[in-house]
């Protein structure tokens, strides 16, 4: 009897671990974080009907930064949709290349110049790879040939391992919603909905709230002098290489430094700017946007106003439809 009981109680308690362990995905599509925005991105990619003609990736500056409609309208009719989301740095953005759609004319790359100067901060974590896993998302060989197996190396793990690494899930959704609570100005539903201009911030911080997040933000150390890295040209070669082999244009654009990060001196930003744009080891063009916001058009430290979308949209435009 007692051998019964034992027997029933551990099939029971298997039972309920395979329930909750089978469940990990769809709790994770059901509670809200960042995160919730790569299933936005990937299910858009995967609409094969009706692909744009240009798509933009890029991290949360992109997001505030560049106003796909209002880009259509002045290309007169271009498809245009922003794919960025936040922290999405280059490695990050590339786990998406293989979904883009044939049709699509052109991919840009935004990056922040002080990750192509220290390139290895682009490598993601192991919660941006879980959180594709959960999506559905499997890298394909194309995707390791341009990645490495080393940055991939999540993706091989059993799949029990990474349903059981997703307790976090829960704590990102309640990091979500603190984030609703202390900042009412966070448009947080365009994560889940936007794709044209999926800005979050809508507000300009207060003045001491503005310089406490510059203070923060600022490198802990004057920045003098500008180089990029090596890694960075040669990684960005290769994702122009895959592109041109699918006949798709690929750019690279480099965000605007807002002029009260005063640590990112005057000679930084202007030899940045002119190594930046006079690079003779690229295959791909790049666009510095590095001088062209004043500080009155960011929100935050990195983040633009309305205005400076509206600028960094206008000259972006300017570049890639001359």
């Amino acid at each position: 009897m007692h051998i019964r009981n034992l027997i029933f109680f551990l099939v029971f308690v298997t039972c309920g671990v395979l329930i909750a362990m089978f469940s990990v995905p769809s709790i994770h599509n059901q509670l809200g974080s960042d995160f919730v925005r790569t299933e936005l991105i990937l299910k858009t990619l995967k609409d094969k009907e009706s692909p744009p003609d240009l798509v933009l990736f890029g991290n949360s500056i992109l997001m505030n930064g560049i106003d796909g409609q209002l880009l259509s309208k002045i290309s007169g009719g271009t498809k245009v949709y922003n794919l960025s989301s936040s922290g999405q740095n280059l490695y990050e953005s590339s786990l998406y290349y293989q979904e883009v759609p044939a049709g699509v004319k052109m991919v840009v790359q935004f990056v922040q110049a002080e990750l192509l100067s220290d390139f290895p901060k682009n490598r993601f974590d192991d919660r941006v790879a879980r959180n594709f896993y959960l999506y559905g998302y499997r890298p394909r060989p194309e995707t390791y040939r341009l990645l490495g197996d080393s940055l991939l190396n999540y993706f091989k793990e059993p799949f029990y391992e990474i349903y059981a690494d997703s307790r976090a899930i829960v704590s990102t959704s309640i990091n979500q919603s603190f984030r609703r609570v202390l900042r009412k100005d966070l448009n947080l539903r365009a994560l889940a909905t936007e794709i044209y201009y999926p800005y979050t911030y809508t507000t300009r911080l207060d003045s001491a709230t503005y310089f406490r997040r510059i203070q923060v933000n600022s490198p802990p150390e004057l920045m003098t002098t500008y180089q990029v890295s090596p890694e960075a040209v040669a990684v960005l070669n290769k994702m122009k290489d895959y592109f041109s082999d699918r006949g798709i244009e690929y750019k690279v654009v480099v965000f605007p430094i807002n002029p009260d990060l005063s640590n990112f001196s005057d000679r930084y930003k202007s030899e940045a700017e002119n190594i930046l744009t006079n690079l003779t080891t690229t295959k791909f063009d790049l666009i510095s946007m590095i001088n062209l916001l004043n500080a009155d058009e960011f929100i935050d430290h990195v983040h633009p106003t309305p205005e400076g979308a509206k600028k960094m949209t206008q000259a972006f435009a300017e570049k890639i439809y001359r």
